[in-house]
Order: structure tokens, then C-alpha cells, then sequence
């Protein structure tokens, strides 16, 4: 009950974090949690668990006014690039496409 009274009374006195959650289109300041936006806000803020480059970008241009209390908002202290990411999500593509395939080639044996 302190700490978050603590993190609102910090809001009130040096400004909202830049780092957001989001929650349906509505955009929760993430250290405090109260509603600041909508998913419109701008260029220059990052949001909890995007990993895009330029959610990377605008954390490392952040100050500590931003990050004062405010829990790291990537998961892994060495995030994939976007280029990983696309290509683990072609990966398991060409997976799932394979398993279809014998999928497809098992069901044309059993009817044989």
C-alpha cells in the first residue's frame, strides 16, 4: 500500500513514466498504473513486453525520470532484434507447414 502511494505521490511531483502498459487500447503508466492515454500517445515512449526496435531505442534515450521505480519493460536483459524474431516466426512456419505435410501424407497412406 506504501510503495504504490509512493509511486503515485513520484508521479504527481517529476511527471508520468514514459514506460507504458497497455490494456485495450488504453495506455497505464507503468509506475504508478494510472490511465495517462490511449494507444495514440507518441513517438517517444515503450511499451511493456514490445520487442521493436524502436520500443529499444526510445528505452535507451529514457532518463531516470522515466525509470525511477519502474520495472524493466523487456523480459531478457539481451532482446532479440527484429530480424530474430521474424526469423523464428519463419522457423515455425516452415514447422507447422512440414507437419501438415505429413500430416497430409499420412492421412493419403491410411486410405490406400
Amino acid at each position: 500500500m506504501l510503495d504504490k502511494m509512493m509511486k503515485k505521490i513520484l508521479c504527481i511531483l517529476i511527471g508520468h513514466s514514459r514506460i507504458h502498459d497497455a490494456f485495450f487500447g488504453y495506455i497505464y503508466c507503468g509506475r504508478c498504473g494510472e490511465h495517462v492515454g490511449d494507444i495514440l500517445l507518441g513517438d517517444n515512449t515503450v511499451l511493456v513486453g514490445h520487442y521493436c526496435e524502436k520500443c529499444f531505442a526510445n528505452y535507451k534515450e529514457m532518463t531516470w525520470r522515466d525509470k525511477l521505480f519502474v520495472p524493466y519493460p523487456f523480459t531478457s536483459d539481451h532482446p532479440l532484434t527484429v530480424g530474430e524474431l521474424k526469423s523464428r516466426r519463419d522457423e515455425a512456419f516452415e514447422a507447422a507447414l512440414q507437419s501438415l505435410a505429413d500430416a497430409r501424407l499420412k492421412a493419403k497412406e491410411s486410405e490406400e
